[in-house]
């Protein structure tokens, strides 16, 4: 093994470090701000000594027009409704400056084509898995997660929230956001397997850990992971040969079983009690859970041609205007 592969492999390494948080902006108890807004700035200072490598990627940056255009409508029918409060705006403005200042900081720092970059985002949604699925096992490393990121709000201390595992990532993020951004780690080991054969299976396993990882996370995004690797699959048998099938069959099978007989019994309690049915949507009774009893009560959807182009408010008679 060279030494030059091994100073690649820690550049690597460092990447996926650097692509982790970024994107899970995880605010860390003795960091005066997420790390999102940390690497920006480190990016931003990085690039004022690189100023000639930036400018010549400049084009990047026109992506940041049309994305930041779609927020016009939406200022506008919000304001149509007479809805004073510009905060949920003035936020999205600046969360979406930020991404895209982000994005082109990274890309232009990582100098690599757009496949390198696609990896290094499964492999964060990967380690980010882990680190979900230790925390459910492990309790001593939960609560050490637990000793460095922001308390658990009123919300996630009941019941029901108490199976709900976020990882190395803010309580405030666990859920359904969460969830669904592992699951473009699924889409994307999909892509990579279609682009490089030979890692086929191991990207296939690395899926399934993450659809696993989900479980515990938010149901939106297991659905949408189990929905890509079913595309996928559907697709891979008309080309594959039938070892490489009963290969991934083994591997769907075995890994739930494997990693299901290395949980402590009090832990696999709370995933028969609590998660099972909290997964089909049932409360401990068997009686439907809290999504489907949400969506009875929800407030009626605007009427009128503002549902058509994009509704910025609603309202609920005795309450205050809330947003959709």
């Amino acid at each position: 093994m060279s030494y030059r592969y091994l100073i690649e492999k820690q550049k690597d390494i460092f990447n996926v470090l650097l692509i982790f948080f970024f994107i899970y902006s995880i605010s860390f108890t003795f960091l005066p701000t997420a790390t999102t807004k940390i690497i920006v700035v480190l990016l931003i200072i990085y690039a004022i000594f690189h100023l000639r490598m930036y400018l010549r990627h400049i084009s990047f940056l026109q992506f940041t027009i049309p994305i930041l255009s779609l927020l016009i409508p939406y200022t506008i029918i919000t304001f149509l409704n007479g809805i004073k409060d510009d905060t949920f705006i003035r936020l999205l403005l600046f969360i979406t400056l930020q991404s895209c200042l982000g994005s082109y900081l990274i890309t232009i720092y990582l100098q690599r084509e757009h496949t390198y970059i696609f990896k290094l985002i499964a492999y964060a949604t990967l380690l980010q898995s882990l680190f979900i699925i230790l925390s459910f096992i492990v309790v001593p490393f939960r609560e050490f997660l637990a000793s460095v990121l922001p308390p658990l709000d009123d919300a996630h201390l009941n019941d029901l929230y108490y199976f709900r595992i976020n990882g190395l990532s803010d309580p405030s993020g666990a859920g359904a956001t969460l969830s669904v951004v592992q699951a473009f780690g699924v889409l994307i080991f999909m892509y990579l397997s279609r682009i490089t054969p030979r890692k086929q299976m191991m990207y296939f396993i690395f899926s399934i850990i993450i659809i696993v990882a989900n479980t515990v996370v938010g149901r939106t995004g297991m659905y949408f992971g189990i929905i890509f690797i079913s595309i996928y699959g559907i697709l891979y048998v008309f080309s594959s040969s039938i070892a490489n099938l009963i290969k991934i069959g083994i591997a769907i099978f075995f890994i739930p079983i494997f990693l299901y007989f290395f949980i402590p019994e009090d832990i696999k309690n709370i995933f028969e009690e609590l998660v099972i049915p909290w997964m089909l949507d049932k409360d401990h009774s068997g009686q439907s859970g809290k999504t489907i009893d949400v969506l009875k009560e929800m407030w009626l959807l605007p009427q009128g041609i503002f549902f058509w182009i994009g509704e910025g408010g609603w309202f609920k008679e005795g309450q205050h205007e809330n947003y959709i």
